[in-house]
């Protein structure tokens, strides 16, 4: 189960396990070819269609963050493992893609599965892209690291950007933090944010950022 829940409406919306689109390993389950982004649920059922997919790419694709304005009209889904940002509008039709702010080289591998299906893996490292987010009426603001995971250390040396749109994808403004933040908010003053990082120790700290 994706752990990003959103409501919508009167019911919950969550990501499709099976949407995932990448060339370089000829897998072609994207929204590009018409499989959806999001699974609307309710009571709790999954409605994956999965005997129609060849692969299982929820390894690699079951840790996006959607973000959702206040009256359900607008929502955002931002990669985990890509460094890609698509807005939809209020019947999930999607709206814009943006690409970036850099270019990745993510490696993927795939094996096998029991269930006749191939399972997809990540190949050597984690690409860490967005990460969290936080909103507000009017905006959204988007935690990307856009660098890879492969031992415990790498995250201390991991910095942050938040990136601010509209909610109509419309790029207003970057903040460059020079630490790797594992949450934010947003503060009442202008360029104010409340996040969460680490210490030296590996303790994790409440900061306020100007």
């Amino acid at each position: 189960m994706s752990p990003t829940v959103v409501p919508y409406y009167n019911k919950y919306l969550i990501e499709n396990p099976y949407c995932f689109c990448d060339s370089n390993i000829n897998v072609y389950q994207g929204i590009e070819q018409g499989v959806p982004r999001f699974l609307v649920i309710e009571d709790g059922k999954e409605n994956a269609d999965k005997d129609n997919y060849e692969f299982n790419p929820r390894n690699v694709a079951v840790d996006g963050r959607i973000a959702c304005d206040l009256e359900n009209r607008n929502f955002v889904y931002a990669h985990f493992g890509q460094s890609i940002i698509e807005f939809y509008d209020s019947t999930l039709t999607l709206k814009k893609m943006l690409k970036g702010p850099k270019c990745m080289d993510i490696r993927y591998d795939y094996y096998d599965s029991k269930k006749n299906t191939k399972q997809i893996i990540y190949k050597d490292r984690v690409p860490y892209s967005y990460l969290g987010y936080c909103c507000d009426e009017k905006y959204v603001y988007l935690m990307y690291i856009g660098d890879f995971f492969v031992n415990e250390s790498d995250i201390y040396k991991m910095t942050t950007y938040i990136l601010k749109f509209d909610w109509e994808g419309n790029f207003q403004k970057s903040y460059h933090i020079g630490a790797y933040l594992s949450s934010i908010s947003k503060g009442k003053e202008i360029d104010t944010f409340y996040a969460t990082a680490f210490n030296q120790s590996g303790e994790k700290i409440l900061i306020k950022i100007n």
